[in-house]
């Protein structure tokens, strides 16, 4: 079952990618409740100007069908079709 570990794992793999502010909040989650976060950090990476080949991509699709997003996300209902866009995943 996917879940809190391997978002922490995925979080951890492009934590380089990602500003000490906003990686401390993707690191924070209450109550065990994920998957928000997920969106957030994925949302984080299509912002940055420079694709970064250190996502995990096949941990990015387990996390996205686990938090539901991959038809429509909470914070952005086209997360993951713009995710795959910015990096090249069909």
């Amino acid at each position: 079952m996917i879940g809190l570990s391997e978002y922490f794992y995925f979080v951890d793999s492009v934590a380089k990618e990602l500003d000490c502010n906003f990686l401390a909040e993707a690191r924070n989650i209450d109550f065990g409740q994920w998957e928000t976060s997920f969106e957030a950090v994925l949302l984080k990476l299509i912002d940055q100007e420079k694709r970064y080949t250190t996502v995990d991509f096949i941990s990015a699709k387990e996390l996205a069908i686990a938090a539901g997003i991959v038809e429509e996300g909470v914070l952005d209902p086209k997360v993951w079709s713009k995710f795959c866009s910015c990096y090249d995943m069909g």
